[in-house]
């Protein structure tokens, strides 16, 4: 075999690894929208809203400046995606939270889009969705189950509570916090 065969063999598995990898990563890269919903039958919507949102904006705006957006809509997700599709390491979602904000954009303008309608059927369910969501997310904050300041804090001091250790793991916000507390505790500080 000649070194330019291996060359190419080896270049044919890097660009399959590659496409693999690029594949993974799809629902990484429209994690922002999956955010923003927070149940996950409705994790197929994100797709649509970006198409939706590029055809009703084109069908109102026939022009080249709508191209153009979308051409940079399309570059503020896509570079992400691929630039981290070649990363080999382990990938959280805060790598792809900047398409969190052309999902925000896009779905504002859709709701902006149907809540100009004039059916008042139209506006009255926009408004019960959104207090509906405004409602699950205040709740789902003040549970304190998912991970939030308020379950780590309660974690934290049942810890404590029963003179249990929390070992160190960088980057564990329960570790720093029975510190803190520990700390507190030793210099008679109260809360």
């Amino acid at each position: 075999m000649s070194v330019i065969d291996e060359y190419l063999k080896k270049y044919d598995e890097t660009q399959k690894n590659e496409l693999e990898r690029i594949i993974q990563l799809t629902r990484d890269a429209f994690i922002g929208g999956t955010e923003i919903f927070p149940f996950q039958w409705l994790y197929p919507v994100t797709f649509l809203i970006y198409v939706l949102f590029m055809a009703i904006y084109y069908s109102k705006n026939k022009n080249k400046q709508s191209l153009t957006l979308f051409y940079l809509l399309a570059l503020w997700i896509l570079i992400p995606w691929i630039v981290m599709s070649t990363y080999n390491g382990e990938i959280t979602d805060y790598y792809f939270s900047i398409s969190r904000d052309v999902f925000i954009v896009s779905l504002s303008y859709l709701i902006f889009i149907l809540y100009m309608q004039k059916l008042l059927i139209i506006k009255l369910i926009i408004i019960t969705l959104g207090l509906f969501y405004a409602y699950y997310n205040t709740e789902l904050f003040f549970k304190g189950n998912n991970g939030n300041f308020l379950s780590v804090e309660q974690n934290v001091r049942q810890t404590i509570k029963h003179n249990e250790v929390i070992p160190y793991d960088s980057h564990d916000p329960n570790y720093y916090l029975q510190y803190v507390y520990l700390r507190d505790k030793k210099l008679g500080i109260k809360y």
